[in-house]
């Protein structure tokens, strides 16, 4: 999932883990705003799998290291 959040980040992991089957993991985090987040989805839209949810392809996690580089991304 590539979002946005205002408050703490593992308030929303734990309130978006409820509602998924499985275990979420958190693999990159930066700063930006709603701006960054709709061009970056717009970038990936070809690798959506539904909503802000995304494929774990070579080019999102390539993305994901670029945007997000204040945590080490986990192969």
């Amino acid at each position: 999932k590539i979002g946005f959040t205002k408050g703490d980040i593992l308030h929303r992991m734990a309130a978006l883990q409820t509602a998924c089957p499985m275990e979420l993991r958190l693999i990159g985090t930066g700063p930006g705003g709603r701006y960054l987040e709709r061009a970056v989805h717009k970038l990936l839209k070809d690798f959506q799998a539904r909503g802000e949810w995304f494929r774990k392809e070579p080019f999102v996690l390539e993305m994901v290291r670029k945007f997000c580089p204040i945590s080490p991304l986990e192969s």
